[in-house]
């Protein structure tokens, strides 16, 4: 598993929570269009996870399944992917889900990469039951789907949230760049980025010099998630034309950054 790949769906599943109660100023139609025909991936992509609220309530799970596994796009996929989050989330608040049903979806590398994506936020509410240890345990089990991993890494650090000894920044920083799976760093990174935004705020070209030029994937990581909300006010032109300005940037996550902020804008 590559780290583009690690980077891209947990990118994605950090943005579905954002967009699942979020009211559209783009038609469906008009996002279809963009998640069909847009050339510039982060553009398409970034009209996906707009579309996912609306296919969510007009798409069946099946014609969701098939569509995650086999979109034309990106963007396609996304929506899909995402839509069947928001669904799931709901059955599982309903008490209509449980941890089996998702795992059997989330732990099968026979299943479509981004339907198991989808299963990521909906399982981690109910892996927040498990004690601490045992999430980190599943997050390093390397006979598990990356998925999976992240999904119980992502938990662990929501688990650990008022240890000190867990998630302090000096910790965090460590951790993001050293972990005992590449999942656990990259969700030590997610977790810094909030932390830096909370309680030791830096300026954005400090976010934008972390987020393209940090040392570690998990430290680029927290430099994108701490960089997003400054750009969630950027125009959808503005963040467009920086998003053409950026192909030749290696750094995915600087690239998610303003794909993620754009998203927010097709969807607000």
């Amino acid at each position: 598993m590559g780290v583009s790949r690690l980077r891209a769906l947990g990118a994605f599943a950090c943005m579905l929570a954002l967009f699942a109660f979020t009211a559209f100023a783009y038609t469906a139609a008009q996002l279809e269009a963009v998640a069909t025909g847009e050339l510039i991936p982060e553009i398409n992509a970034a009209a996906g996870i707009a579309l996912a609220k609306s296919y969510a309530g007009t798409k069946t799970e099946d014609y969701l399944k098939d569509l995650a596994a086999n979109g034309l796009t990106i963007g396609l996929r996304t929506a899909a992917s995402g839509a069947l989050s928001i669904i799931w989330t709901g059955k599982v608040s309903a008490k209509t889900m449980t941890e089996a049903d998702l795992t059997a979806i989330i732990n099968d590398a026979k299943v479509a990469e981004m339907v198991r994506v989808a299963a990521i936020d909906p399982i981690q509410v109910l892996l927040i039951t498990k004690a601490a240890a045992a999430l980190k345990t599943m997050a390093t089990d390397t006979a598990a789907t990356h998925e999976s991993r992240l999904a119980a890494a992502k938990a662990y650090y929501v688990k650990s949230r008022t240890n000190v000894n867990i998630v302090s920044i000096p910790v965090l920083e460590k951790a993001a760049v050293t972990s005992e799976s590449a999942e656990l760093a990259y969700a030590a990174g997610e977790t810094l980025g909030g932390w830096y935004l909370s309680f030791a705020p830096k300026t954005q070209a400090e976010y934008e010099t972390l987020a393209i030029s940090g040392s570690s994937e998990g430290l680029r990581v927290a430099g994108k998630v701490a960089l997003t909300p400054l750009l969630l006010s950027t125009s959808v032109t503005d963040l467009e034309t920086k998003l053409l300005g950026v192909l030749n940037i290696k750094s995915a996550e600087y690239r998610q950054a303003y794909q993620d902020a754009l998203a927010y804008q097709f969807g607000l």
